[in-house]
């Protein structure tokens, strides 16, 4: 059975339009036609679906940047800043792989307060702190001091080895033992005679 151009839209169309009962049709392997029997296919559902836009992963924990501060210097942590733009192709991406990393989100979550400042509400807060490209992520110390200012897309583990060191409390590590206790934990060697 040999099929021309003709046969295969109007398989096509019959199959849109639900003329063909339980049959699979695709125009190009991207595109998938849903179908329902005896129902006529709006245009919309012959296009590709689109992405769903980028949300904002819940390790972003604040409504605003005001109170994610005021919990910051209540529980003396760190406060993570995420600025962004509606129309920054880069921040929907760090959202999207950075931010949602589970090894990011425990980081964030265990060690942090976190918000997501978006340009468009921040405008007098985005001139104070001299940012001018999107995104840029802020780590502010409970003293107010910036630890560290990450500007455009980084990957999770550069996000992590930039942002762990300053966010993660330092952990008291025992006296390491003399060197005379090392010695003597260490085992002897025989030498042959």
């Amino acid at each position: 059975m040999t099929c021309d151009r003709k046969t295969l839209c109007f398989s096509l169309l019959s199959a849109a339009m639900g003329f063909i009962p339980g049959a699979i049709a695709a125009a190009t392997p991207q595109a998938r036609v849903p179908i329902q029997q005896n129902r006529a296919q709006s245009v919309a559902t012959l296009r590709p679906s689109q992405p769903p836009p980028a949300k904002a992963p819940q390790i972003f924990n604040h409504a605003s940047v005001d109170h994610a501060w005021k919990t910051a210097l209540k529980r003396q942590r760190p406060l993570v800043i995420m600025f962004t733009s509606d129309q920054c192709h880069y921040c929907k991406k760090m959202l999207l792989q950075t931010y949602r990393h589970p090894g990011i989100q425990r980081l964030l979550i265990e060690n942090s307060e976190t918000v997501l400042a978006h340009a468009e509400k921040y405008p007098s807060l985005l001139k104070q702190m001299r940012i001018q490209s999107f995104p840029t992520t802020l780590v502010i110390s409970p003293q107010g001091k910036v630890l560290e200012a990450i500007q455009g897309y980084v990957p999770p583990n550069e996000f992590a080895d930039r942002v762990a060191p300053q966010i993660v409390p330092k952990l008291q590590t025992a006296q390491s033992p003399s060197k005379q206790q090392a010695a003597r934990a260490q085992p002897r060697q025989t030498s042959a005679r």
